[in-house]
């Protein structure tokens, strides 16, 4: 953008400057002049969709570098020139494949996080993507823009011939030289002149040569001659010469006819390609100075959080809090001279230029209300040429600020009606921040007037600020105080400059006893702030301290919980093996002395037997059962889970503080501890808890039932009660059973006779009859 296309505001904002930092990370020349047309916008509907594009790069950033894309070029130009029919040389031609790959590839990336930026992606699906046209230049023509022997058969027949016919006429230049005419030749070499092959003859034996005479040397003493043998090759060599030239700049037309019939499509994908590329460069400049994305909100406010003005280097830089608008629509800062006054007026101004422009400021937080403009005297426009004192400059901006301010626009002044009469000058300050509150504006203004501090502590529309000057070490610390309406420290800033002390002694009777209370009682308040500001960045230090010990606590009890949770999920997984071998172990034992021909009685004694085996097995896996820590924060009201000791699956009514939880299995309500509690969804805890973890299963041999209900049950637990009720069965002794599993839809009904159609101690079994619940029941005879 020329000079004279930036604002006043902008130019003594330094806007330019931010903008040639943010352009240096663009890839494309493009993207950089695209950054440097941008024009910043204070109109809520384009600044959000500006920011949100730089907050989607930033994303796609975090997810992987971008392609390289810069080797795209500015072919705009050429383009349009083809799609008016011109022909295109081959290096222009190259540079049109060149940005046709970068645009596929910049297209591809865009693509892969379409869902998370649309707005990138609607940017990106404008640019061209034109393969075909790449490849065939390509293949056409090299990186230097010559044409290649692969462009097309006629070309690369035409130049095989070319070359055997130089080789036919090489070797016969060879011969001559090297044969009779050696004598003849001031050098034994063949060289060229006007593109036609010559050697080079001693001037006395012109006539020993034949041939034609196309030079000689500026002493005379050497002609340079085409032997009469070669003319004739010559001649078919130019020929070929000429067939190439035609051939090659066919291929040349014919692939700029190409590039014009898509040149609209290329030319409205550049355009898509330097505006990606220049939100590519705001993002990647917000990664560099730890920027951060405004929030947009209603009204005409700043507020910034350890903001640090883009011009000054980090380590340079004080981070400043700010805020300005909304409940006082003045903000008046004082301070010292060299204390950071006009830095943040400008940093004020620029951040509220730089997210119009899409760009995220180098600050922790920031929220804007967007102004309707921004309007700014800050500098001193003093010029000779144009009889302007500085304070004549003063005036012809703030003149402009009427002239164009409306309500809602940020009008910054420095030092506002300073290089005149300081009474005057006061009072003409106050009038016109009195005028454009008025109006409705935002104020920002930095001054030394004791009337305008005054002014900003009277006027309910106005507060102040202080940037803090430290009086131990006579140096500004660059921090500014909200609240604070701070001394200029003319006096001791003149001590640390070299101002002899008897000059500051004098000035300090001239300004009385009066002034010097004035000057005591700021430089109190200025400490009473400073020790105040120290106090709570202690406090914030501490706070900060115990939250992050907070949190590493935290973080040693999750990862405690998770090893744990480890452990016993491994241990339980030992057991459950442990239990199936023994059940089958188990199984196979009743199964066989079902099978012995032996007396009732002596029957008996080994199914005692078998049933100690099963309770020592039932008390090893209760040992072995790891105690649970009560978790309840894993636990939910509503959530279906299994309970210790219980076959069916519950739903949790109720948490209690003392670790009980109320759960509710079909009509029936209990009062269990929280560590007996697993969700259903978690295989280690809970998928299991009503098979393995049944303490009844000690003794339910003793005390068979005739029945087994297993209807709502899951198929799994459905599978392990049959197979447990049946082992019980054999143990028993028991001739008859029924197996209630409900009609449904037939899932445990085939469970239970795939089941029963493997076990050898069953008889027989088939479905109850109708007054005994029909298909709803199994009912199963074993073997004696």
């Amino acid at each position: 953008m020329p000079p004279d296309a930036w604002t006043h505001a902008e130019t003594a904002l330094e806007l330019p400057q931010v903008i040639d930092l943010v352009a240096a990370f663009c890839e494309t020349d493009l993207g950089a002049a695209e950054l440097r047309d941008t024009r910043p916008s204070f109109d809520r509907a384009l600044i959000s969709p500006r920011l949100q594009q730089t907050g989607e790069a930033v994303h796609v950033l975090e997810l992987g570098e971008t392609p390289v894309y810069s080797n795209a070029r500015d072919v705009g130009h050429a383009v349009a020139f083809a799609g008016k029919g011109s022909a295109l040389p081959g290096t222009e031609l190259y540079r049109v494949a060149e940005t046709l790959g970068a645009m596929a590839r910049l297209r591809k990336h865009v693509a892969a996080s379409r869902e998370n930026a649309p707005g990138l992606w609607t940017i990106a699906q404008r640019l061209a993507y034109l393969p075909k046209l790449k490849e065939e230049i390509e293949t056409a023509i090299g990186p230097d823009g010559d044409v290649l022997d692969g462009a097309s058969a006629t070309l690369k027949a035409i130049r095989a011939r070319k070359t055997s016919q130089l080789r036919k006429i090489t070797e016969r230049l060879q011969s001559l030289i090297s044969g009779s005419h050696r004598s003849y030749l001031q050098e034994a070499l063949y060289t060229q002149r006007d593109g036609r092959y010559v050697i080079p003859v001693k001037a006395q034996f012109r006539g020993k040569v034949p041939g034609i005479v196309h030079d000689s040397s500026g002493s005379g003493q050497t002609i340079f001659v085409e032997p009469e043998v070669i003319v004739g090759e010559m001649n078919k060599l130019r020929e070929l010469e000429g067939a190439e030239r035609e051939e090659v700049e066919r291929i040349l037309a014919d692939l700029a006819s190409k590039v014009g019939h898509s040149s609209e499509e290329i030319i409205v994908g550049l355009s898509a390609l330097a505006e990606l590329d220049a939100i590519f460069a705001k993002a990647r400049y917000s990664f560099a100075v730890k920027g951060c994305e405004p929030a947009i909100e209603d009204g005409h406010f700043m507020s910034i959080r350890e903001g640090h003005h883009p011009l000054i280097e980090r380590h340079f830089s004080v981070p400043l809090d700010i805020d300005i608008g909304g409940k006082y629509k003045s903000l008046i800062i004082t301070g010292p001279n060299t204390g950071g006054k006009t830095v943040c007026l400008k940093a004020i101004g620029l951040y509220s230029l730089m997210i119009g422009c899409g760009i995220f400021p180098p600050a922790k937080r920031v929220a804007l209300g967007p102004f309707t403009g921004v309007w700014a005297d800050i500098g001193d426009e003093q010029s000779l040429q144009q009889s302007l004192s500085t304070f004549g400059g003063h005036l012809k901006n703030i003149a402009r600020v009427f002239k164009n301010a409306s309500s809602g626009a940020l009008c910054l002044f420095d030092e506002v009606g300073a290089g005149t009469d300081p009474r005057e000058g006061a009072a003409l300050a106050k009038a016109i921040l009195t005028e454009l509150l008025n109006r409705g504006a935002v104020i920002g203004a930095s001054t030394h007037y004791g009337e305008l501090k005054e002014f900003a502590l009277t006027n309910d529309q106005s507060t102040s600020a202080a940037m803090e000057f430290d009086l131990k070490t006579l140096k500004p610390t660059y921090h500014l105080i909200p609240g604070a309406t701070g001394s200029s420290h003319a006096f001791e800033i003149s001590r640390r400059y070299g101002i002899p002390d008897q000059v500051i002694v004098i000035a300090e009777e001239m300004i009385g006893s009066e002034g010097a209370k004035d000057r005591e009682k700021s430089n109190y308040l200025d400490e009473l702030i400073r020790e105040a500001r120290e106090d709570r960045a202690a406090a914030d230090a501490q706070r900060m301290a115990v939250a992050s010990q907070v949190q590493a606590l935290e973080k040693q009890k999750q990862d405690v919980r998770e090893k744990l949770e480890t452990v016993r999920s491994q241990a339980e997984e030992a057991v459950s093996e442990a239990v199936r071998d023994a059940r089958d172990k188990y199984r196979r034992l009743t199964e066989m002395i079902s099978a012995l021909n032996v007396s009732g009685s002596e029957k008996e004694v080994l199914r005692e037997e078998a049933r100690a085996i099963e309770r020592g097995l039932s008390t090893a896996r209760q040992e072995l059962k790891m105690p649970r820590e009560a978790n309840p924060e894993v636990l939910s009201v509503g959530m279906e889970v299994g309970v210790q000791g219980h076959p069916h699956i519950g739903k949790i009514l109720e948490i209690g503080k003392s670790g009980k939880v109320i759960v509710q299995i079909n009509q029936l309500k209990m009062a269990v501890r929280a560590d007996d509690v697993s969700p259903v969804n978690r295989p280690s805890i809970g998928k299991k808890a009503a098979v393995v973890r049944n303490p009844s299963s000690m003794s339910r041999s003793e005390n068979i039932s005739s029945e087994l209900v297993i209807r709502q049950m899951r198929a799994e637990d459905a599978k392990d009660a049959l197979d447990r009720f049946f082992d019980d069965a054999a143990l028993a002794g028991l001739e008859r059973a029924r197996i209630v599993h409900g009609k449904g839809d037939g899932i445990l009904r085939r469970i239970v006779r795939i089941s029963l159609e493997s076990r050898k101690d069953v008889a027989a079994f088939g479905e109850a009859p109708a007054d005994q619940g029909g298909s709803g029941v199994t009912v199963v005879e074993f073997r004696p």
